[in-house]
């Protein structure tokens, strides 16, 4: 029998269902400010919604929420923690941070004295 007339359907697996490898793959809440902060969630996906990307996962009654990925464990590395593969426990960014904070604030009268 030819192929004509037989549909093929592909599709990958549901976007509900948890990554098989290891059991339930978990997610991790880790904003500061959120209530959740430290709770780890069932996995279910990242996704591009709402003009960011998204993990979807199931609390514990099985209801399924979503959060900015930069508000979990699953967010980008930050480039300089790669590149300096752990030769350097500070950023440049805190680094000058902390300079600033160290010469504090300067009056007026000091600035027209220099």
């Amino acid at each position: 029998m030819s192929g004509r007339g037989r549909t093929r359907w592909f599709w990958q697996s549901l976007s509900t269902t948890p990554a098989p490898v290891g059991g339930q793959r978990t997610v991790r809440v880790t904003h500061p400010f959120h209530r959740w902060v430290g709770r780890e969630f069932v996995f279910v996906a990242v996704r591009q919604t709402w003009g960011q990307d998204r993990v979807f996962f199931f609390d514990d009654d099985g209801a399924q929420w979503s959060l900015p990925r930069a508000w979990t464990d699953m967010r980008d590395e930050d480039p300089f923690v790669t590149v300096a593969a752990g030769r350097s426990p500070f950023r440049v960014v805190d680094l000058i941070a902390m300079g600033e904070l160290l010469d504090g604030p300067r009056d007026r009268d000091d600035a027209l004295a220099l």
